[in-house]
């Protein structure tokens, strides 16, 4: 009952906070997270970019950012990425990927804590911990390096992807691949995909 309890109060905080997934956009960017380049940046400014005009002035204080190797790695190479597809169903899993990755409250890697749990845009209650040599950890995920931007915002590089998203990514890959995939199974919105080096 408790656990019902707490989940109607987050849905109708996240709601009065404006931070509803399917209505609100995503929080901005500031100019410190695009100086970081963390590797979840070419996603959101896709996002930005093609969200037209409705911009947050809401920016995460929080922001987990994957092993850019792991990011690179999501699909194969030359195949459409779902996380940057036009249907409904890839919009959103964008969307909740990104939201899932930032969040409204600090966690501080130079704070003393030892397990803090916070919830972040999308409403998933997500678990920062630190062992007894000091490795940090997120979401069961190895934390590779934890800073504090000039502007307050906390990035920390995790070693991989959490929450499952290899997985729900892949998933995704596969049914449209299994639709045609290509030109015609994921038409890329204006903008498409950011070109790789």
């Amino acid at each position: 009952m408790a656990i019902l309890l707490a989940l109607v109060l987050l849905q109708t905080l996240t709601k009065a906070l404006g931070m509803d997934q399917d209505t609100a956009p995503l929080p901005s960017i500031t100019s410190e997270v695009k100086k970081a380049r963390p590797s979840i940046l070419d996603l959101w400014e896709f996002v930005e970019r093609n969200q037209g005009p409705r911009k947050s002035s809401k920016a995460p204080r929080t922001i987990l950012a994957p092993d850019e190797g792991a990011m690179v790695n999501l699909v194969p190479q030359d195949t459409p990425d779902p996380l940057y597809g036009s249907s409904p169903s890839d919009v959103a899993l964008r969307k909740v990927f990104l939201l899932d990755h930032m969040f409204d409250q600090l966690v501080d890697p130079n704070d003393s804590w030892t397990v803090k749990e916070v919830v972040n845009f999308a409403g998933t209650l997500v678990t920062f911990e630190r062992d007894s040599e000091g490795e940090l950890f997120v979401a069961g995920v190895h934390v590779r390096s934890a800073k504090v931007l000039p502007d307050g915002t906390a990035l920390y590089t995790l070693e991989d992807i959490p929450f499952r998203y290899r997985q729900k990514v892949q998933e995704a890959w596969e049914k449209l691949m299994a639709a045609g995939g290509g030109e015609e199974g994921n038409p890329f919105m204006e903008g498409g995909p950011p070109e790789l080096d």
